[in-house]
């Protein structure tokens, strides 16, 4: 998760990019719903697919 940075050394390394998006997303739905309901909500799992940056380091552009 450190594509931000991975893409400024020399070479560029490949890396894996979250969704960032999406990330904030859920974060402000899990934020809300806390606030609505406190924390009475049961455990939950969020999965987002990040996307493979392939760079430099690995042969890729």
């Amino acid at each position: 998760y450190d594509d931000v940075f991975a893409a400024l050394g020399a070479p560029p390394l490949t890396a894996v990019a979250p969704p960032k998006r999406a990330v904030g997303a859920a974060a402000v739905d899990l934020l809300l719903r806390r606030l609505r309901h406190g924390d009475a909500l049961p455990v939950h799992r969020i999965e987002l697919l990040p996307e493979l940056k392939v760079r430099s380091s690995c042969g890729g552009d």
